[in-house]
């Protein structure tokens, strides 16, 4: 099959491709024909080569029995592409100097050294969607088409100004060269004095044919399988967590309820039509929405901007504004606008929260810490506290290679091959619904282009136009990038789904990782025994495993899954024959890694690939694991 495939698409290795070279130089078949090199390839073996060949043999031998073992489960299709990915070691990326005296695992002290302390989860509580709007009043209208209909007079040539200067930045934006002078917008914020009274207190969805109060109570359509999280993550300690998996993700932002509209940032004009291209590519994926109308009211209206990428200069990423307004703004009636991730950041009861004396709403409110019983002062965060959320937690780069050293000394005893694989997932921010109570935090408005095709029913009378320009709306339905806690959930996640790739590796792993198979694994086992001993003795034992944020000072962390006993629970994490981190922007492990084991790799392309779950593996990951390359 490899070799068939050779003469269709590039392949590392031939299928006939010899693994030790036979003194009359290396032979390859191509169809009936067979053909001998008259130049042998170096013996990487003898001793008056370079002191760097002997490990380099080595690599190549154990990266031809992972080959031979992906071709004998071609079959399986959790493996399907891996084959391709093998590649030699690259060594133009080692350093000369390093190829001249590489480190040696014969020290018996890297046995006896623990892993890097594992990520234990956030003990908190289910997080309960807010409890839904109060309908409008009788006499609001029956169909209310558009926001304009809500607004007052002077409201609607304040809106409208300043949609017609945002048009005329973006028209300038697109057409002019980089540095062109712009004319950017200010901020301006709308608050409910400035609308008729009955569509005061409250969020309007205005994205069908007419008006409606926003469904606070909506859980949001998802590729993710629901069912399957829920019966793996029920006991998780993070249940905040599994609940923004399993009813969408809250910002934890709780602003005013004024329309807040942020100019689009400085930086578009480097790369404008790389935001817009990723704008409809999310859009066609159905994870955007886009209207020609404003879609809800009040909404924020976060502007965009573009930064390059570190290693393509000429590309550009699109990064939006969070933290916008970045000056003081209010509405008419002199109320203070608050960006999002000011508002993520601290404890803030806005007005309509303390003005809905609703037993539900206050139950609720409670549950966040954001209720104060009459005459106690609001809630507010520790002292030295920044945040109202939880330190974020990343594997390190040093914490990769320490455990690659441990591994590497296992692989020295064990006389078996180690084998690191590293994975990325596109968009996977976007793998998370929005919940519905969220969606108008998350707007954009951009520059229509005659490409956009429009969806029955999404064009309404409130186009803003000139010179046959024109605006659209697009509402978020995924998690992005520019929100202050988006990578805490994202990184918590990726910590989940380590979790329950560590369960399932560890059920797999158990019969070949056992006492009794050979001395040399009983030898390992005695030192990663002492070594659990040695940690679970430790004063700081507990301490060191519970790490106490202070916003969840009553929220410690907590082990998930496998024994109870701490002692029975550090043999087992310390015993590994591998370690698995993950990190939401940057990979861990060496970029030119192979799998570790089929058996391995098919857990966490389970995990990743089948429709039972959900199809894209998140963020990056790395894996480093002995290897047993047998199917």
């Amino acid at each position: 099959m490899v070799a068939t495939e050779s003469f269709v698409k590039p392949q590392s290795l031939l299928a006939d491709f010899p693994a030790v070279f036979a003194p009359g130089g290396a032979s390859f078949r191509f169809g009936a024909s067979m053909v001998t090199s008259v130049v042998s390839s170096p013996l990487l073996d003898q001793v008056t080569g370079s002191t760097a060949w002997p490990a380099i043999a080595n690599e190549h031998r154990n990266l031809i029995l992972l080959r031979d073992a992906l071709i004998g489960a071609k079959g399986d299709p959790l493996l399907h592409g891996w084959l391709d990915r093998l590649k030699p070691l690259p060594t133009d990326d080692v350093p000369g100097s390093l190829l001249e005296k590489l480190p040696g695992f014969e020290d018996s002290s890297l046995e006896h050294l623990p892993f890097s302390p594992l990520y234990r989860p956030l003990r908190t509580d289910w997080l309960e969607l807010p409890p839904a709007q109060e309908a409008p009043p009788p006499e609001a209208p029956t169909c209310v088409q558009t926001p304009y209909e809500m607004m007052l007079p002077d409201t609607q040539i304040k809106v409208r100004a300043w949609l017609e200067h945002t048009l005329y930045d973006l028209v300038r934006v697109r057409d002019l060269p980089q540095g062109a002078h712009r004319d950017r917008p200010q901020p301006i914020a709308v608050g409910s004095s400035e609308l008729h009274p009955w569509a005061r207190d409250r969020v309007w969805d205005c994205r069908g044919a007419c008006c409606e109060v926003s469904d606070f109570r909506h859980v949001p359509p998802t590729h993710l399988d629901r069912a399957y999280l829920r019966h793996r993550l029920q006991s998780y300690p993070d249940q905040y967590l599994v609940a923004n998996l399993l009813e969408g993700v809250r910002l934890d932002a709780d602003v005013e309820l004024q329309s807040v509209f942020v100019p689009h940032l400085v930086s578009l004009t480097l790369g404008y039509h790389s935001v817009a291209k990723e704008i409809r590519r999310l859009g066609a994926m159905g994870w955007y929405e886009f209207f020609s109308f404003i879609p809800f009211w009040p909404l924020y209206l976060n502007g965009q901007g573009a930064t390059a990428r570190k290693l393509e200069p000429d590309r550009f990423r699109r990064t939006t504004e969070g933290g916008g307004p970045r000056y003081d703004t209010f509405d008419a009636s002199g109320l203070q606008a608050i960006s999002i991730n000011a508002a993520s950041h601290q404890l803030y009861v806005p007005q309509h929260f303390a003005s809905d004396g609703r037993p539900e709403m206050i139950e609720w409110l409670r549950s966040r810490r954001l209720y104060s019983e009459p005459g106690a002062p609001l809630p507010s965060l520790a002292e030295g506290q920044k945040t109202k959320w939880p330190k974020e937690q990343k594997p390190s780069l040093g914490a990769a290679m320490h455990d690659m050293g441990i591994l590497r000394r296992a692989a020295h005893m064990l006389k078996t091959a180690i084998f690191s694989w590293g994975d990325d997932a596109k968009d996977y921010f976007t793998q998370l619904a929005m919940a519905g109570c969220d969606l108008h935090k998350l707007n954009i408005v951009f520059l229509v282009q005659a490409s956009d095709e429009w969806p029955e029913g999404s064009i309404k009378s409130s186009w803003v136009e000139r010179d046959g320009n024109r605006l659209f709306f697009v509402t978020e339905l995924r998690l992005g990038f520019g929100t202050h806690g988006a990578s805490n959930i994202a990184q918590r996640f990726s910590e989940a789904l380590l979790a329950m790739f560590r369960q399932d590796m560890d059920q797999n792993d158990a019969e070949f990782n056992k006492r009794g198979l050979s001395p040399e694994l009983d030898q390992w086992l005695d030192a990663r025994a002492r070594v659990a001993r040695e940690l679970v003795a430790r004063p700081d034992h507990l301490t060191r495993e519970n790490p106490v944020h202070p916003t969840h000072a009553t929220f410690p962390r907590e082990h998930f899954g496998g024994p109870e006993d701490p002692l029975a629970r550090a043999t087992l994490e310390q015993s590994r024959l591998y370690t698995a981190l993950m990190y939401t922007v940057r990979a861990v492990c060496p970029p030119h890694t192979s799998p570790c084991t089929t058996r391995g790799r098919e857990i966490a392309r389970r995990q990743q690939g089948t429709p039972n779950w959900y199809r894209r593996w998140g963020a990056k990951t790395g894996v480093q694991m002995l290897g047993r390359p047998t199917a």
